[in-house]
């Protein structure tokens, strides 16, 4: 029943997070601090039951893969830059709306 409880938990912080998107403006910000305080309560709960074991190769496999986001994100961005210097180029050369991809 303990780990149960445990895995409920963080549950508790994010029903209080949707609720707060529903309420009116007024109890918002006294929803979402209830939302904050729930999801701090259960992650000291959790934490002195279940101490975390934290590994160097961990974070190195995680800064790994948001340098792999990053770069995903900036060829978007280059690409619809590319994208839109080539629908100019078109636009100057007499050929409205032509465009790259």
């Amino acid at each position: 029943m303990e780990s149960s409880a445990r895995a409920q938990a963080p549950r508790g912080g994010l029903a209080a997070v949707l609720a707060g998107g529903l309420v009116t403006a007024s109890l918002r910000d006294w929803v979402w601090l209830g939302a904050i305080l729930l999801d701090l309560a259960a992650a000291v709960v959790s934490g002195h039951r279940n101490p975390a074991r934290v590994h160097a190769g961990h974070f190195a496999e995680r800064h790994g893969l948001i340098v792999i986001v990053a770069l995903g994100e900036s060829l978007i961005v280059a690409g619809r830059f590319a994208g839109g210097i080539a629908a100019l180029a078109g636009t100057a050369a007499g050929r409205p709306g032509w465009r790259v991809g």
